[in-house]
């Protein structure tokens, strides 16, 4: 334990000293580097700056020599029996399942893009803690700087994602059974501030669609109001899909992937045309096996080529910035997700499906007992009339 340090630098973090020199009379800052013996570099005269520079010094230098000490302790199989592993460790480990799980395809891209995000910030925030000793208070710090800077859905994400790794951290015997300092936090609730699509606006926009530059969106936004698919769903669609007079797609959200046949008698309230004519007009005369396809050339695209999820939000949010659609104050522009919405609203006032829950690929507990298992799909047939 070093001396106690003197009164005139008491005030300071520690391994900064002030300096006064007599010949001028200024104050001058030394940090002294504690790596090394009398080795010392000059911070000036500016005494917030050179407070600043040395706890960030400080903190590195800490940090530093506790990754140290982990890696010392980690050599030692009875530390890790007494106190568990890091949390560095296990969302690294963590990390390399959810890999291993999207090359078999049981998660989607944008999933493990999502799990990757947000597992690297707990390895930042908290990767040297042990995952055993983890306090509540940890996580809602965290939490709370994203509150704090107005970013709640961010702050709802993490809160979720994190007790999901908790989760598995109990599945993998790293924390003890129940140990869930996230599901502990505070639950954030926020106001959805995405304005609903509203029947009259969409047929605006979906007339603007007709001469828009990109065909596609016009056929994409035709499905989605049709079966109430998301986006990343309807960019998957594929023409093999089209078979004994259904369209069969897979669930992308689904944890075990789930299968609705669409009928391509189906046909929304909000349309002229029913299901099999919309694909039948997608075909056109390009040969692609994406139902949602580039049909023109254009600069970095591929005629035929299938149209990325990403493409058909920024075409639907410009397509709703044409439209001019008045808004309330505190609401922004409806997204192409609000078609699976006004989808579901369309048939659930017409009466056209007996089940809109089935149309929307959504799961109680008595189906998934019924018809989920580890070996087979579930096969939703939509009801018409």
């Amino acid at each position: 334990m070093g001396r106690p340090r003197k009164t005139g630098n008491k005030d300071l973090p520690p391994n900064l000293f002030r300096k006064l020199d007599k010949r001028n009379g200024k104050t001058y800052y030394q940090y002294k580097d504690p790596r090394q013996t009398n080795v010392w570099y000059s911070f000036g005269t500016d005494r917030a700056q050179a407070i600043l520079d040395a706890q960030a010094l400080n903190a590195a230098y800490f940090e530093s020599r506790a990754s140290r000490i982990n890696r010392i302790l980690e050599t030692n199989p009875q530390v890790k029996t007494q106190f568990g592993v890091t949390a560095k460790e296990f969302g690294e480990r963590y990390l390399k399942q959810e890999e291993r799980r999207y090359k078999a395809k049981e998660i989607t891209y944008s999933s493990l893009k999502q799990k990757r995000q947000y597992i690297n910030l707990f390895i930042n925030r908290l990767g040297l803690a042990r995952m055993k000793e983890i306090s509540v208070r940890q996580i809602s710090l965290v939490l709370e700087e994203y509150v704090d800077d107005g970013k709640l859905p961010t702050a709802n994400l993490i809160r979720s994602a994190w007790i999901l790794l908790f989760k598995e951290a109990q599945y993998s015997g790293d924390v003890d059974s129940g140990f869930n300092p996230a599901a502990s936090t505070k639950p954030i609730k926020f106001e959805v501030k995405r304005s609903r699509l509203l029947k009259d606006d969409f047929l605006q926009i979906y007339e603007l669609s007709k001469s828009y530059r990109q065909t596609y969106i016009k056929y994409a936004i035709e499905i989605a109001v049709t079966t109430g698919l998301r986006r990343s769903d309807v960019s998957e669609l594929k023409f093999k899909d089209v078979r004994d007079g259904h369209l069969y797609t897979f669930i992308s959200k689904a944890r075990k992937k789930v299968v609705i046949a669409f009928p391509l008698e189906m046909k929304s309230p909000l349309l002229d045309k029913n299901l099999g004519e919309i694909i039948s007009e997608c075909r056109g005369n390009v040969l692609s096996p994406h139902i949602i396809h580039f049909q023109h050339r254009a600069q970095k695209t591929v005629v035929g080529a299938q149209v990325k999820a990403r493409s058909l939000s920024e075409h639907f949010a410009e397509l709703v910035k044409l439209a001019d659609i008045k808004l309330d104050d505190d609401k922004t522009p409806p997204t192409f997700h609000e078609l699976r919405s006004l989808a579901a609203q369309s048939y659930i006032n017409e009466s056209e499906f007996k089940e809109v829950q089935d149309l929307l690929g959504h799961k109680s507990s008595r189906t998934t007992e019924k018809y989920l298992d580890t070996r087979t799909h579930k096969i939703i047939h939509v009801k018409v009339g």
